[in-house]
């Protein structure tokens, strides 16, 4: 997925109609959970998503979920969570500004 308007490419896993409601799957391999790197990293795809798709209203993406498979942790192998809406608004913000920042350092850290 590619967004024109922030400039930034992305590869979900899936997109998946789970009750009549859309959405973005993602899965991880890791020992923890990282709501903030995956919030800010799904909600970017979301968002390139939608813009490349150009969806009618009400046809957008419902939510995210994240499938976290463990590396060594056999005791809880495998977990999911779920990001709404709202998260999913809040993330997008954060990972403008770190995309941002991340331009700002490039630009002053020669």
């Amino acid at each position: 997925m590619y967004s024109d308007e922030y400039n930034y490419v992305g590869i979900c896993d899936a997109i998946a109609m789970i009750d009549g409601k859309r959405y973005l799957v993602d899965f991880k391999t890791s020992n923890r959970i990282r709501k903030l790197e995956y919030g800010m990293q799904t909600s970017a795809y979301v968002y390139a998503y939608e813009e490349e798709h150009k969806f009618a209203p009400g046809e957008k993406i419902d939510g995210v979920i994240v499938a976290r498979f463990s590396k060594d942790d056999m005791d809880v192998p495998f977990e999911v969570f779920e990001f709404k809406n709202e998260d999913i608004l809040f993330f997008f913000k954060l990972f403008l500004s770190a995309q941002k920042l991340y331009k700002a350092k490039k630009l002053y850290d020669k």
